[in-house]
């Protein structure tokens, strides 16, 4: 049985506008977590508990219809790690349609 722990992201730079959040962990499983929010009320940190273990943690973001990418996955170790930060400026548009996310 997997242990887990509490993990605080932080999404640094949200531009505004932004209306889905899709979160992927990638470790010992791969793990989404979506968050549906109106556009200029994009949390600051986001909290999930997550099975222990190492993670490559990145982030897919829609304005309007255009999907948006964080440019490289931000290392994430848990239990000795229990917060990261994702900078959403250093993101890019990415070509797949917003209603597939």
């Amino acid at each position: 049985m997997p242990t887990f722990s509490r993990v605080h992201v932080a999404l640094a730079n949200a531009p505004s506008g932004i209306h889905r959040l899709v979160l992927i962990f990638s470790g010992p499983q791969k793990i989404q977590k979506v968050l549906e929010t109106s556009p200029g009320a994009t949390p600051a940190e986001v909290t999930f508990e997550l099975p222990n273990g190492l993670y490559s943690v990145i982030v897919w973001f829609t304005v309007g219809s255009q999907v948006y990418l964080s440019n490289s996955p931000v290392p994430l170790h848990l239990p000795e790690q229990l917060s990261v930060t994702v900078d959403l400026a250093q993101s890019h548009p990415d070509d797949i349609e917003g209603s597939n996310l």
